[in-house]
């Protein structure tokens, strides 16, 4: 896993739609300039980025769209209900 680029974001609003924008700039970089294959696309599981990843699996099928399970643990630690993840 590697950065791509950071994006300043200050100044948009938080929309599917934007970050959607910023999804697809990163994609297209990643596949025309790096020649790379991406399989997988992690985001959090907030509406907005929730929505952008629906859209952007519409889009490209083939490309494997999760939300952060990181965020999924944070989430059950705030419950404090243990939780056990297996990625394989």
């Amino acid at each position: 896993m590697q950065s791509v680029r950071v994006n300043d974001t200050t100044n948009k609003r938080k929309t599917a739609e934007n970050l959607l924008e910023d999804i697809e700039e990163v994609y297209k970089e990643l596949c025309e300039t790096w020649a790379t294959i991406v399989v997988g696309l992690v985001t959090d599981a907030a509406g907005d980025a929730r929505k952008a990843r629906r859209l952007f699996a519409l889009k490209h099928p083939s490309v494997i769209v999760i939300d952060c399970y990181a965020h999924q643990v944070d989430l059950h630690k705030l419950n404090a209900t243990p939780v056990l993840i297996l990625i394989a």
